[in-house]
């Protein structure tokens, strides 16, 4: 047999394919970023943003015009301008929407601004942000399915926040999703993220985790020792045991050991450097409502809270002793060195 010309092996190839049940589609590529992004569960009226959101967005200020600043007709404090602003879509996180991402938008939405000397909260999820050119936002919209601009809008987003404050907490979270949602693999990774992360993973992970916590006693020592690890930034840590002390002191049904741990965490909490704001609130909110020194909650005794640990009742009361901050420790020295 004669050599075959490539246009004889190109039919050969054909006629194989069409054989086979018709010439292969080539596949098509995969887009993680959509994936993760349809991943997300909205769950609504939670208290993190992030599981509330219909759509998360990350978008940069390429170009930004203001008008000139009008009188509003409800309040004298207050003018209003339009400002027109060239947005980048640098990512979506959560939803499905008209734009992929890397595209270019106009917006125009309203900024109001104070005529007084003082600050204050103003109306308009957009009023409160200083729309520089390479500014970067991440958008929790109240729709998804629909044109980014709709996201954009007062009437179709919820909040906006600068991207420093949030887009770490949106980009693990939305890996976390996309995931086996595993406690343990996601403490892991947000231990590796830990000095980044902010109130608002604090808030996602507590809604994520905390059935399973409250239900599992393992489960539970394990978020122990992710709270009291010294690595988490103040928002983070104190968004977190915010949570917990509200489910733990709210919850009379669970075991006494639910809150024996979350006070030993607490006093661990004490003993890292630094952190002075995270030891005031402590000394001054946290464990006097624990403890039941204020507040309702039924009183706890330091051998109930230092059991097994008495090298750590030692090194809590000697810290007590020797602080000299704002917060009077006075109340929980006398608490722990009573017999």
């Amino acid at each position: 047999m004669g050599t075959r010309r490539p246009w004889q092996f190109l039919l050969f190839i054909f006629l194989g394919a069409c054989a086979a049940g018709g010439p292969v589609k080539p596949a098509q590529p995969r887009n993680p970023s959509a994936e993760r992004a349809a991943a997300m569960e909205i769950v609504k009226d939670s208290p993190s943003d992030i599981l509330r959101a219909a759509g998360i967005l990350w978008i940069q200020v390429q170009q930004a015009d203001f008008g000139a600043a009008q009188p509003t007709p409800t309040s004298s404090a207050l003018n209003v301008r339009k400002a027109t602003l060239k947005l980048l879509l640098k990512g979506i996180f959560k939803g499905k929407f008209t734009e992929p991402e890397g595209t270019t938008v106009t917006a125009q939405v309203d900024q109001y601004v104070s005529t007084l000397s003082r600050q204050f909260a103003k109306p308009g999820v957009w009023s409160n942000l200083e729309l520089a050119v390479g500014k970067e936002f991440i958008v929790f919209s109240k729709v998804q399915g629909a044109s980014v601009l709709a996201a954009l809008a007062d009437s179709g987003c919820d909040k906006i926040l600068p991207a420093e404050d949030a887009l770490a907490d949106v980009r693990l979270a939305a890996t976390i999703e996309k995931g086996s949602n595993n406690l343990e693999q996601t403490l892991r990774m947000a231990s590796a993220e830990a000095p980044k992360l902010s109130d608002q993973f604090a808030n996602y992970l507590w809604q994520r985790a905390s059935e399973n916590c409250l239900k599992n006693p393992a489960a539970y020592e394990r978020m122990m020792q992710f709270l009291e690890s010294p690595g988490l930034t103040y928002g983070m840590q104190y968004t977190l045991l915010g949570k917990i002390s509200s489910s733990v002191e709210g919850n009379p049904g669970l075991p006494a050991g639910y809150a024996n741990r979350l006070g030993l965490a607490l006093f661990r909490m004490l003993s890292h450097p630094g952190e002075g704001e995270t030891k005031e609130n402590l000394i001054d909110i946290f464990l006097p409502n624990l403890l039941g020194l204020a507040g309702s909650a039924t009183p706890k005794s330091a051998s109930d809270i230092f059991k097994g640990h008495a090298a750590e009742k030692t090194k809590a009361e000697d810290f007590l002793a020797a602080y000299k901050g704002p917060k009077d420790a006075k109340p929980l020295l006398e608490w722990i060195r009573k017999p």
